[in-house]
């Protein structure tokens, strides 16, 4: 789930001008009906014995319908529904409602609402089982992001239905048991899904033309891309600022996993003829530096193919969400976002070539004077003036002593890479690259911390291994006393073990940390446990450490740790316990209290995730050691910190 609820925000003046030039006029009503079949070519879950043993492929169709005079839209919420049946066709109708509340919930907590019952009650346009009209359309196949479904574009789908198109959303499930990652087995679970789809409506549905195109968001849009290299038939592409387009430098593991995509079989990009459209998000400054960006584009021959920038959006300003948020507070006073105009894109590319009725070069060439402040078909500028070229340093890390020193935090102050020494001391850290002015900081809990200038360093690693030496740090503590006769113990944080909502690392995110704001009270407050919950762990084995912050503004400062306190597991999920009853810590004002990855032993897929739930408070997290705090509200982690005072 993305957690990010930066919405983009324009002016209202650019927008009202802007929404009534992209109105587009609907010409058909809208019709919806869900198709759940089987496709026996390819196994699911080899224990069973029934249906589910081959692969379940859920489509949900929009299509050009008749609608009765008396039959009602349906409510947004309806699609939040459909989540819980993206895969196992069995499950309850209470399941359902569950997770698709729990997710109509986080959104509307992330988009601004008031309620809930706004964004689940909101008319869309779309009329179920309504008769289809006569004729064939075009068939678009659509390929949702990560774990996504149709409700994160519907009003996209709508507007094609409208525009006399047959749209079939293939949600994003993966493989077994119906998750997706990065994992190449994943990506071409759903590339397949689509194909399946594909030859099943046209093979069944007499109003489905032999014209089809593909249009993907985000991880979808390479599902998209993937398709159309494996389909000759595929007549158009559109890909929303689709994954396709990799930055390199976000992680070793996550580099791995999108060079094995490149690698497999199906990735071949010299097969992809159809006309490609690119629409890219502003995204003109990331955290992380970069050391390279693979282009598909700029190795396909496609002889048609166009890449659109919009200035200043995020990738989000792609799905649904954030628009309809605007809809439903019907507050002019809050800007649209650049969603109309990505809709406007999307038609004119598909009325050219695939139903040849306007050209899109003459279209575009009107928008880019239209909306010169948010339209481009410039690539953003990325180099830092003073980057440095990759580097990698290796060493030791000890104690004046020259005893070694497990799992101390080496990266970037505030630049978000960096990794931790292994349990040996040693430490091995490939950097993607770094600003000169850049400092690199070594600290573990009982020793000072050492900063060193990152040039300096690439430097002195020229002739061999480092070997950097932390001296000890002499802290006064306060002497835990309990002297209550009948101390009070009270279990505070978020007991959520859902499965459906979480957050946590990807492998390779070693120093990364997650946690939950605590608050003490004016007496004297202890902690005596902590425990948190897993949902999902793809790990053979790896360790975990403890860590409370004091809370200044918001802002994690001092680690109150005098020790460290680990936990080693295995693959297991459920919940972890930290056991502090032997040394109770004592704390005052707020604290964070979070866990910490330190190494793990896994395939390219591994990852670890703690269940989250919504409204309970925020999560806290760093992507890397030494890198910066971020707060994601409306969401947190399910951790539990037991009181006693």
């Amino acid at each position: 789930m993305n957690t990010n609820y930066g919405w983009l925000v324009l002016l209202i003046n650019l927008l009202v001008g802007a929404q009534s030039r992209l109105s587009t006029a609907q010409s058909f009503q809208v019709g919806f009906r869900t198709i759940k079949a089987y496709d026996a070519s390819r196994s699911f879950d080899t224990t069973r014995t029934d249906s589910l043993r081959f692969r379940p492929v859920k489509i949900d169709l929009f299509y050009p319908a008749i609608v009765q005079p008396n039959q009602k839209p349906l409510p947004y919420g309806f699609f939040y529904n459909l989540y819980g049946l993206r895969v196992n066709f069995k499950a309850s109708a209470d399941s359902c409602r569950k997770e698709g509340y729990e997710l109509a919930t986080y959104w509307s907590y992330g988009a601004g609402l008031d309620s809930v019952s706004h964004l689940v009650g909101f008319a869309t346009t779309s009329y179920e089982l309504a008769p289809q009209s006569t004729g064939r359309f075009p068939l678009i196949l659509y390929c949702p992001g990560y774990n996504g479904m149709s409700y994160e574009n519907l009003a996209l789908l709508e507007q094609l239905a409208a525009s006399g198109y047959l749209v079939a959303s293939i949600s994003s499930v993966g493989k077994y048991p119906g998750v997706m990652t990065m994992d190449s087995t994943d990506i071409i679970e759903q590339v397949q899904d689509a194909r399946f789809a594909r030859q099943y409506l046209q093979k069944r549905l007499s109003v489905v033309a032999q014209k089809v195109a593909v249009i993907g968001y985000s991880w979808g849009g390479l599902a998209a891309s993937i398709v159309a290299m494996k389909e000759p038939a595929i007549q158009a592409v559109i890909s929303l600022d689709g994954s396709e387009n990799y930055t390199y430098g976000t992680g070793n593991v996550d580099d791995a996993q999108f060079n094995l995509i490149r690698r497999a079989a199906y990735f071949t990009p010299g097969t992809l003829h159809a006309p490609y459209l690119y629409i890219s998000s502003g995204r003109e400054r990331t955290e992380e530096p970069e050391d390279s960006v693979f282009v598909l584009a700029a190795g396909i021959p496609a002889p048609i193919n166009q890449y659109v920038r919009l200035r200043g959006t995020a990738h989000e300003d792609f799905s649904y969400v954030p628009y309809l948020a605007t809809q439903v507070k019907k507050d002019k006073a809050i800007a649209l976002t650049a969603y109309p105009l990505i809709k406007r894109l999307i038609v004119n590319w598909l009325d050219e070539f695939m139903q040849s009725k306007s050209s899109f070069t003459d279209s575009l060439q009107r928008l880019l004077v239209q909306e010169s402040a948010l339209l481009t078909l410039s690539r953003p500028e990325r180099n830092h003036p003073n980057r440095l070229p990759p580097f990698t340093l290796s060493g030791n890390l000890t104690d004046t002593t020259g005893r070694p020193l497990s799992y101390a935090n080496i990266g970037i102050l505030r630049g978000n890479q960096g990794t931790v020494s292994r349990e040996n001391g040693s430490f091995h850290w490939q950097s993607q690259g770094a600003i000169q002015t850049d400092t690199v900081r070594f600290s573990l809990v009982g020793y000072q911390s050492q900063d060193w200038p990152v040039v300096n360093l690439i430097e002195m690693a020229k002739t061999g291994p480092l070997t950097i030496q932390l001296n000890h740090q002499v802290r006064t503590l306060s002497v835990v006393i309990v002297k209550a006769n009948r101390p009070i113990r009270k279990l505070v944080g978020n007991s959520t073990e859902s499965k459906f909502l979480s957050a946590g690392f990807d492998g390779g995110q070693l120093g990364a940390q997650i946690g939950i704001r605590v608050r003490a009270r004016k007496s004297p407050t202890y902690i005596e446990k902590v425990d948190f919950h897993i949902s999902y762990n793809r790990y053979d084995s790896l360790s975990v450490r403890l860590n409370i912050y004091q809370l200044e503004e918001n802002t994690p400062l001092t680690n109150l740790m005098n020790r460290s306190v680990i936990v080693k597991l295995g693959g297991q999920t459920g919940r972890i316990t930290f056991d502090l009853t032997d040394q109770p810590l004592a704390i005052t004002g707020e604290v964070l209290v979070a866990v910490e990855l330190l190494d793990g032993k896994g395939g390219t897929d591994r990852g670890l995730y703690l269940s989250a739930g919504v409204l309970n408070g925020s999560t806290y997290y760093r992507r890397s050691s030494q890198g910066n705090w971020r707060q994601g509200k409306g969401m947190g982690v399910g951790m539990r910190v037991a009181l006693q005072y």
